[in-house]
């Protein structure tokens, strides 16, 4: 039985030349958008990353994964219309599918930008539509033409993008013309969002890491080691090249630039393979900056996961629920809810430490005769919180989030302690420098806060720093530390030239007299710092703007952006809520902290 009459007039049924041609046309519409649209989203987002040094929370195989996530969805979207071009023609033809779909395209492009109410994006995006239409009703023979050579050099462009990122993300080889180091490796362990206060290694009443404790017999425990920021982008960039915040270019969505040397690039220049391997896709990744010098990078996995998360569309709320429901109530909400929001910092596929430590035992197993600098961050202890099933159970709380965050700082302990085991295996540990620590800490309802990046008080800056050097000492070291000398310490214990990064090695701690006989060891000050972000929480203390900190002799002083002082006993008081700035004994010592302030103020300009 034939059905339906064709447009032309003629009695023709679903299967007929003229209906087919129509699907398939449409469908090659609706590819060449998704390679188009997906093109022109990542190349906005390569080139502010490029060209303006901007974080931009995405892959850098977003120049592939873009165009193809784009094409799927669209060929979806065209495979629906072209199913109805076959069964109603004359309520879907060609034409009326080129506008929908070049409108969906462009809306899609415009999902982004918040600034443009969804209205005005609705009308831009069904004006480009309408020339769509309007090209198809023209000439159609010429885009059948055009559509045919744009889908392949798109898909050509892709994929060659996709190879060049993915190579260079992978393996970019050691620099021409090295020597071959002679220090030992160096292994920098950096744990995402880790206090101190919650290791059983720093006295914490649950065993949390027994493995530290164990590396703690061997290694230097450093009790009161401060971060210079309650983040993580501006702390990592502290770690690699020894300078405070404030004199980096840093910030919530600007990546570190290249005017200081980076301790990868002065181990590289000495000889090192440099090797990166970071799970924290937000701040860690290539677009933060701090890939500088790696001569390998790994962050943002390869998957199909990550390939439909590499688009606008599948980034927002509705969407990015429909894909990851599990029942059909699940993807009903998601469809009512109607939220097509983007947030700009973007999801993505999570790695966990073991999956970090694989990637890095897998470099290590391609290396030469050249020792090793190696970055890793685990980032299982942000939130949300992941440890595998069974952990938890371990760690039972009343607090929900310290029974997650626990069981979190458990699966990493036993990933260190993996990943030592795994190079002790392979004869590398006995020359491998092991350095443990974390960017940043949690608050848990101190100061009725939590979270971090929103304040400096203890629990957000006292972080872990354990530091095995074989054959080295093992002991405990009480005085205040900052991570702003961690840089200067890698270069110390890999033997790179000396004066490449600002700051002292904390190897004057177990060598404390220096070469000529001067002993280097003198009172210090921990520095931190953080400056206000986008649409901050009036409750939070940043709200008020920038603020520094300066911690000594067990003290812990604190501006606010509105000038207001605090002053802690920060170990009588852990969660620092007794203030004693007006404390008459603490007179002297205060006049010394508004000293110091202000000479780091006003010598380099820190606080911003």
């Amino acid at each position: 039985m034939r059905f339906a009459i064709g447009t032309s007039g003629n009695r023709r049924g679903m299967g007929s030349p003229g209906r087919v041609e129509t699907a398939r046309h449409i469908l090659g519409v609706a590819l060449g958008v998704g390679l188009l649209t997906g093109l022109l989203e990542a190349l906005i987002l390569w080139s502010s990353h490029a060209f303006f040094d901007r974080v931009v929370f995405v892959s850098e195989q977003v120049l592939f994964m873009a165009p193809l996530a784009y094409a799927l969805v669209l060929l979806v979207v065209g495979g629906a219309l072209a199913a109805l071009s076959l069964i109603v023609p004359r309520l879907m033809s060609l034409e009326v599918a080129a506008f929908g779909l070049v409108a969906f395209g462009f809306g899609c492009l415009l999902l982004p930008y918040s600034q443009i109410h969804k209205y005005a994006q609705v009308l831009l995006a069904a004006g480009v539509g309408a020339q769509a239409f309007h090209l198809a009703r023209a000439s159609r023979p010429r885009l059948f033409r055009l559509l045919s050579s744009s889908v392949l050099i798109l898909g050509i462009a892709a994929g060659f993008a996709g190879v060049v990122t993915w190579a260079s993300g992978r393996a970019l080889g050691p620099s021409g013309g090295q020597a071959r180091a002679e220090g030992p490796n160096v292994l920098l362990i950096v744990w995402d969002v880790v206090r101190a206060q919650n290791l059983s290694v720093y006295g914490y009443g649950r065993a949390t890491t027994p493995g530290l404790q164990a590396l703690a017999e061997e290694a230097v425990v450093f009790e009161r080691a401060f971060s210079t920021s309650p983040w993580t982008l501006p702390s990592h960039a502290t770690m690699f090249t020894g300078r405070e915040p404030g004199a980096l270019s840093t910030s919530w969505f600007r990546a570190l630039d290249g005017r200081h040397s980076t301790v990868a690039e002065l181990l590289g220049a000495a000889g090192y393979r440099t090797g990166g391997f970071v799970a924290n896709h937000h701040y860690t990744s290539y677009d933060s900056g701090l890939n500088r010098g790696f001569e390998t990078y790994r962050d943002y996995p390869v998957s199909l996961d990550q390939l439909l998360r590499s688009s606008a569309f599948t980034q927002t709320v509705s969407v990015s629920r429909l894909l990851r429901a599990r029942s059909w109530s699940e993807r009903w909400r998601a469809l009512r809810a109607l939220n097509f929001y983007v947030a700009e910092k973007r999801s993505s596929h999570r790695k966990h430490a073991e999956d970090v430590n694989r990637e890095l035992l897998d470099w290590v197993d391609r290396g030469g005769d050249r020792p090793f600098f190696a970055f890793l961050n685990y980032f299982d202890a942000h939130l949300p919180y992941w440890s595998p099933e069974g952990t938890r159970e371990r760690f039972a709380h009343e607090d929900q989030a310290v029974e997650g965050y626990d069981a979190a700082i458990s699966y990493l302990d036993a990933q260190v302690t993996a990943l030592l085991s795994e190079l002790s295996d392979r004869g590398l540990l006995e020359n491998t420098v092991v350095v443990v620590t974390s960017d940043h800490g949690e608050l848990f309802g101190e100061n009725n806060l939590y979270g971090h990046a929103h304040n400096l008080y203890r629990p957000v800056l006292h972080v872990p720093l354990i530091v095995r050097v074989p054959g080295g000492p093992a002991l405990r070291v009480e005085d205040e530390v900052s991570l702003a000398d961690l840089a200067g310490t890698l270069l110390d214990l890999g033997g790179a030239p000396e004066g490449g990064v600002p700051g002292e090695s904390l190897k004057r701690y177990w060598e404390p007299v220096d070469r000529d006989g001067e002993n280097r060891l003198g009172s210090t000050y921990a520095w931190a710092e953080v400056e206000e972000g986008r649409n901050t929480d009036p409750n939070q203390p940043i709200s008020r703007g920038p603020m520094a900190s300066l911690l000594s002799g067990g003290l812990h002083f604190i501006v606010n952006g509105d000038g207001r002082e605090e002053l802690y006993r920060y170990e009588a008081d852990a969660a620092e809520e007794s203030n004693l700035v007006e404390h008459p004994e603490l007179a002297a010592a205060l006049a010394d902290f508004r000293r110091e302030m202000e000479r780091r103020r006003g010598g380099n300009g820190s606080v911003r």
